[in-house]
C-alpha cells in the first residue's frame, strides 16, 4: 500500500466525500458509503472509493466498526472533526512514524513514497526548480540520485527510488498542495500546472503544536521542533535520510548541500511569508549563540534570526 499510486490505493478528493459523509452520518456501512459515493448510473467509479477507504483505514484516519461499519477514527478529537481540517488530520496520519517505518520499501510503509518524494522537492533550490511533467522530476532525479537508486525493474525504479515512476508523480503533484507543502501555478504556455514548492500552509497550520504553551522559541529550538511535526522539512527524520542518499552524488548537476544553520530556500520561503503577514516576529540578539539563516536566490543571505515569536 501507499498513497501516490492513485489507481491502487485512492485519491484525496474521493477521501474528502467519504469524510463529509461519515460526520454527517457517523458510522456507516461500507456497502451504502460506496453507494452514495459512487451511484451507480454516474461517472463515479467505485473501485475508487474502495480503495481510498482501504488506503485511509490502514493509514489510521478511519476506523472499521461492527458489522462492516466505517467511522472516522476514535483517536480523532472533535476539535479536528470537520472538512476543514481534514487536511491537518491527514497530513498528521501521513507524517507518523507508524506510516513511515522504512522509507526505503515500495509498498510495505504506507506513505514512505509520498514523505521520501516530499523530502526530496523541500531539499530542492526552489528559485531554480521548474517542475511541470514527469520529465522534469525524472531528469533531475537522474542528475541527483545515486545510480544504485536509479536501478529500474519491469515497473520502475526498485525499492530505495525517491519517486519510483511516472504512475506515482501525479500523486505527488496532487497531495504536495492539498497537505500543505506546495501549490499550482499556471505556466504562461501550456495546461499543466507548474508545482511551486512552498511549505507555508504545513508550517502555519502546526505553529500551536510547535510553539505550546510558549509565546517565543529560539531559531534552533524552533527548528527542532518544526522537524518533530514535520520529518520532510530541515533537519526531519525523513528529511535527514533523504539527503543522506543525494550526499552519495557528485558532479555540477548534484544535490549541493547548505552550509550550517543555512535553512533550506523552502523553509526560508515560508518563514519569510509568514514573517511578512504577521503570524510570526523575529528577533535577532546579537549575543545569542542560536542563529539561523534565510535564504533566497543564487544562495544569498536575506535574513537572519535567533528568536521567533508567534501571534497567535
Amino acid at each position: 500500500m501507499s498513497i501516490l499510486n492513485r489507481a491502487s490505493d485512492g485519491t484525496h478528493s474521493v477521501l474528502t466525500v467519504i469524510y463529509k459523509l461519515l460526520l454527517q452520518e457517523g458510522a456507516t456501512e461500507r456497502e451504502r458509503i460506496i453507494q452514495l459515493c459512487a451511484p451507480a448510473g454516474t461517472v463515479a467509479d467505485p473501485r475508487h472509493v474502495r480503495q481510498t477507504l482501504g488506503t485511509w483505514i490502514e493509514l489510521g484516519l478511519l476506523q472499521e466498526a461492527s458489522n462492516d461499519r466505517i467511522k472516522i477514527h476514535g483517536d480523532i478529537s472533535k476539535a479536528d472533526c470537520s472538512e476543514a481540517r481534514l487536511p491537518h488530520v491527514a497530513r498528521r496520519m501521513v507524517m507518523a512514524p507508524a506510516n513511515n517505518s522504512d522509507l526505503w520499501k515500495r509498498e510495505e510503509s504506507r506513505a514512505a513514497d509520498f514523505s521520501r518524494g516530499m523530502a526530496w522537492l523541500l531539499a530542492q533550490d526552489v528559485y531554480a526548480t521548474e517542475l511541470i511533467s514527469w520529465s522534469d522530476a525524472e531528469r533531475m532525479l537522474i542528475n541527483q540520485v545515486p545510480d544504485v537508486l536509479m536501478q529500474r525493474d519491469g515497473s520502475g525504479l526498485k525499492d530505495g527510488g525517491l519517486i519510483q515512476n511516472d504512475t506515482r508523480w501525479p500523486g505527488l503533484k496532487a497531495y504536495a498542495p492539498w497537505l500543505g507543502f506546495a501549490w499550482t501555478a499556471r505556466p504562461p504556455k501550456g495546461a499543466s500546472g507548474v508545482l511551486m514548492i512552498d511549505p507555508t500552509a504545513a508550517v502555519r497550520d502546526v505553529l500551536p503544536d510547535v510553539f505550546g504553551k510558549r509565546k517565543s522559541l529560539t531559531a534552533s529550538d524552533f527548528v527542532t521542533a518544526l522537524a518533530e511535526t514535520l520529518p520532510v522539512l530541515d533537519g526531519g527524520d525523513y528529511r535527514r535520510q533523504v539527503e543522506e542518499k543525494l550526499r552519495a552524488r557528485t558532479g555540477v548537476d548534484a544535490w549541493k548541500p547548505l552550509p550550517e544553520g543555512h535553512l533550506s530556500t523552502s523553509l526560508s520561503r515560508a518563514l519569510l511569508r509568514l514573517l511578512a503577514d504577521g503570524t510570526l516576529r523575529k528577533e535577532l540578539q546579537a549575543d545569542s549563540p542560536s542563529r539561523k539563516f534565510l535564504i533566497g536566490r543564487n544562495g544569498s543571505i536575506i535574513g537572519t534570526i535567533t528568536h521567533l515569536t508567534f501571534n497567535s
